[in-house]
């Protein structure tokens, strides 16, 4: 990048992550697959899903706590997971996120747990997730 455009990209970046969500966790999942058909099926999945729906297969989990489902959100491709915001967590701590992957076609359903290491979601030494 030339200077000029460091720089724009630079303030646009400082924007984003000086927001702060103080009393929640957002999750952000985009999904995609080169068999169109099993997108499109994944996209009426997610889109047809509710808060109601997926409260009690959706959590967020720390060391001390197994967070529920607070709210959510599809557009597209990409669906969001909003959780009340853990409680004082340490930098070398772990996260999770759990849900459910439907049944695609000849892809089974299956529970899905990804963790995250709070050391890598770090800025100015505080865990920005």
């Amino acid at each position: 990048m030339s200077a000029e455009q460091k720089a724009a990209f630079d303030a646009g970046s400082g924007k984003f992550l000086a927001v702060t969500f103080p009393d929640r966790a957002i999750v952000s999942v985009t999904f995609h697959t080169n068999v169109q058909n099993y997108e499109s099926l994944l996209r009426n999945y997610w889109a047809s899903q509710s808060l109601a729906k997926l409260n009690m297969t959706v959590y967020l989990n720390t060391n001390a706590e197994k967070l529920t489902l607070m709210d959510y959100n599809f557009k597209d491709d990409t669906f969001q997971f909003t959780f009340k915001r853990p409680k004082a967590l340490r930098p070398d701590e772990k996260i999770s996120v759990e849900f459910v992957h439907p049944r695609i076609d000849r892809v089974t359903q299956q529970r899905i747990l990804q963790e995250f290491s709070l050391k890598k979601m770090l800025v100015n030494g505080e865990p920005v997730f």
